[in-house]
């Protein structure tokens, strides 16, 4: 079982993706009913840091995974352990940069109809819970640019990275680059794409 888990999020979803999961779960800007401010990546990842009660499992995807990493450098003394689902060091070097600039662009566009394909690509299925999709698009941006590459190394806490082999959104070559500067990782590759569980006791199952 999961000690103290804190489940965060991927952009453009909510913290209704882990509804079924027991746990503290976090809203981050411009998603669900957030009301945390953004000034940079770096400064949410300390906001939140700052706001956990106590030492943590936590469970972070996607974007959610980065900030995640953030914390633990941060404020090793709120993890226990980190658990990273779709997960990359530094998602601009996932892709090609005329793909990352194309997907920018969908998103600076705002439009509902772009959300929704994207969602249904990430997750597998239609989601839906309210979103500023103008607002999140500096929150993107700074996600997208950030390089963890240096800090990572740092990091001395067991990290469970979860991924799917077929993830659409971060090549699962992203998880073998960042299990090799972590200290202590362990690799779980799964069959699946982005979010390659199905509900709480799937990812108990990945992790355990």
């Amino acid at each position: 079982m999961f000690k103290n888990p804190v489940y965060i999020h991927g952009y453009a979803f909510s913290s209704k993706i882990f509804k079924d999961f027991v746990g503290i779960k976090i809203d981050l800007p411009f998603h669900g009913k957030s009301i945390l401010p953004y000034k940079d990546f770096t400064s949410l990842a300390k906001t939140l840091g700052l706001t956990l009660p106590c030492r943590h499992d936590i469970i972070g995807w996607s974007m959610g995974a980065s900030l995640s990493l953030l914390i633990a450098f941060l404020f090793p003394s709120k993890v226990n352990r980190l658990i990273l689902i779709g997960a990359t060091p530094h998602f601009s070097k996932a892709w090609k940069r005329s793909r990352i600039e194309a997907f920018l662009k969908g998103m600076s566009a705002g439009k509902n109809d772009f959300i929704e394909k994207f969602r249904i690509t990430a997750f597998g299925k239609p989601f839906w819970d309210s979103m500023d999709i103008k607002g999140s698009y500096k929150l993107l941006r700074d996600f997208i640019e950030i390089d963890l590459t240096p800090v990572i190394p740092y990091i001395s806490k067991e990290v469970v990275i979860v991924h799917g082999v077929g993830d659409p959104i971060v090549p699962v070559k992203e998880a073998f680059k960042l299990a090799n500067l972590l200290k202590n990782a362990k690799l779980r590759i799964l069959p699946g794409g982005h979010f390659p569980v199905k509900d709480e006791k799937d990812l108990i199952s990945a992790v355990f």
